[in-house]
């Protein structure tokens, strides 16, 4: 492992929920953190997403979704799957300035947001951090 880059998952248990309309960063996103030793379902919007965990049947350890989707973006995701996960965690992603996300996307002001672009260790390294944020 490269030095400073982020720790690996835990266990292979530990979940993403993965949402991203993009299909060559979606598909990126998955491999590298499938890679990383997590278990990751991904869809490429929230109606999918809502669908995959259905699915799966348990609640995901991290909601890893962009802001601006076509219909349902990621902050609507998030106040959706909190509703039937409580404490769920989640971090956005968004190629817009934190700034800019905060404000328009009615994000809370402690939402944690990974911009765009970004490389295979700070991804992990995001990850990380949000699942291990208490």
């Amino acid at each position: 492992m490269r030095q400073g880059a982020a720790r690996p998952a835990r266990d292979s248990r530990e979940l993403i929920l993965l949402a991203e309309d993009e299909p060559a960063v979606r598909s990126v996103m998955r491999r590298v953190l499938a890679l990383s030793g997590y278990r990751v379902v991904a869809a490429g919007n929230a109606e999918e997403a809502l669908l995959a965990v259905d699915a799966v049947g348990r609640a995901p350890d991290l909601l890893l979704t962009d802001v601006v989707m076509p219909g349902m973006g990621g902050p609507q995701l998030s106040k959706e799957l909190r509703a039937r996960y409580p404490g769920l965690r989640v971090l956005f992603v968004s190629g817009f300035p934190k700034a800019f996300v905060m404000g328009a996307n009615a994000l809370e002001p402690d939402a944690s947001v990974l911009n765009k672009p970004f490389d295979q260790f700070a991804l992990c390294a995001a990850v990380r951090s949000a699942l291990d944020r208490q």
